[in-house]
């Protein structure tokens, strides 16, 4: 318990007897001074003071009447969130007056972390005169400690939180510097590519007709050459066409002739 931070709030009060009474708002503090025990104070600073000292051994004996089972830690987290909870009330006891329970002899306080769950209780010791007032002085300066502490804690936040805001501020500054210059060098690339474009068709657009002729020509003439070598070649002495068909002619009589000796013969 060495570690455990004070914890503050505010207890619902209400008399035992459920008779209908207007009651001062309490304000607690569960702290341990020495590291050894907690410490529970109560007070509605005008005639209700209320306290109880809870060693170690009366703790243990509280978490086995409670039934909260796991570690130690568990068992003091178990505490902390019950009290910082919204169900913390202060039942007065005894022949409580119908105003304000200035009469009360017996109080207890029970905290609950939500409904259906285990349910601390403890009872409290009445506190008079001058260990009322410490008391009650004790949870002041106690507020006033949290209070600063937080206030502190604070103020460091929220200055991180505009150190951060600055960077950020500073980032998108640079990103939008970044944006602007790739923007730009985009730009003239495409500038740069329409130029390379209009020279490359001025070129073709301006060049001598007298070179694509030359072209032409030169090519028409290498067409030909290869024409005239892919036709068949012929060796020996050419007849002329008269002369092929009257040799043809006089084969055919003399095949013809052949024929009508051998059938006389027979």
């Amino acid at each position: 318990m060495e570690t455990f931070e004070a914890i503050f709030g505010q207890a619902e009060g209400s008399l035992e007897e459920a008779i209908p009474c207007a009651l001062l708002p309490f304000v607690f503090l569960l702290h341990s001074s020495d590291g050894k025990s907690l410490r529970f104070h109560v007070s509605d600073f005008h005639s209700n003071t209320w306290q109880t000292i809870r060693t170690h051994e009366l703790l243990e004996d509280l978490r086995d009447q409670v039934g909260i089972g796991g570690t130690w830690d568990d068992f003091i987290q178990y505490i902390r969130d019950a009290f910082l909870s919204e169900n913390v009330k202060l039942i007065l006891g005894g022949p409580a007056s119908s105003i304000g329970g200035h009469g009360a002899t017996t109080a207890r306080v029970v905290a609950q972390k939500s409904r259906g769950m285990p349910r601390i209780s403890l009872n409290l010791e009445k506190l008079t005169g001058s260990p009322a007032e410490d008391v009650m002085g004790l949870i002041m300066v106690e507020l006033l400690k949290s209070y600063r502490h937080k206030s502190n804690a604070l103020q460091i936040e929220e200055k991180n939180v505009c150190q951060l805001k600055e960077m950020v501020a500073k980032l998108k500054e640079e990103t939008k510097t970044l944006q602007e210059q790739v923007d730009a060098a985009f730009h003239r690339g495409k500038r740069r590519g329409r130029v390379g474009a209009s020279q490359f068709s001025t070129e073709i657009t301006d060049a001598p007709l007298s070179q694509f002729d030359s072209k032409v020509g030169d090519t028409q003439t290498t067409f030909a050459t290869q024409s005239e070598n892919n036709k068949p070649k012929t060796s020996g002495r050419v007849v002329p066409l008269r002369n092929k068909v009257h040799l043809a002619h006089a084969k055919r009589a003399k095949q013809r002739g052949a024929r009508l000796a051998v059938a006389e013969d027979e």
